[in-house]
């Protein structure tokens, strides 16, 4: 059996739920798509759209996105949460930048999988670097949040 299911989410389309118990700081796993430079995906964002197709991009630096559409895994669909169970670390592995989902705490079968995407230009922001990072631009900054917490933001 699977640690982890895609299933429908209340928060968005489709979500990733747990099978069973998760540790606290229990790294679930990774992030994983093309690392592109972010004039291409600024292109490929635009055709996304055009044909209707989900986006799942990870922004790593001002420099680069990962590109989850084509090539990523069931980490694509960790939806977001104004209070999330999980967090996602970036880390230098030989070399190359990768991200991981990390639970904050012990879940229970069946929960949701959520983190912070960051992307409100009303907190103050540090990435997963920990160094500051952009505020959103106004394209995402018009993003609705769904997520239901008592603390939310109301958009992304």
């Amino acid at each position: 059996m699977h640690r982890f299911v895609v299933r429908r989410s209340s928060i968005a389309e489709q979500g990733v739920f747990t099978t069973e118990y998760v540790s606290a700081a229990e790294m679930i796993m990774e992030y994983v798509g093309e690392l592109v430079r972010r004039p291409l995906s600024d292109i490929r964002e635009r055709s996304y759209k055009r044909t209707g197709w989900g986006l799942y991009f990870f922004a790593i630096d001002a420099d680069f996105v990962i590109d989850a559409t084509m090539r990523g895994n069931m980490a694509r669909y960790i939806n977001h949460s104004c209070n999330p169970n999980c967090v996602a670390k970036l880390a230098d592995v030989e070399g190359r930048r990768r991200v991981f989902i990390v639970s904050k705490h012990e879940l229970a079968p069946g929960e949701e999988l959520t983190y912070d995407y960051c992307l409100s230009s009303e907190q103050p922001n540090k990435s997963a670097w920990g160094d500051e990072h952009e505020p959103t631009s106004p394209r995402t900054a018009a993003i609705p949040c769904n997520c239901g917490a008592t603390n939310c933001r109301g958009h992304l």
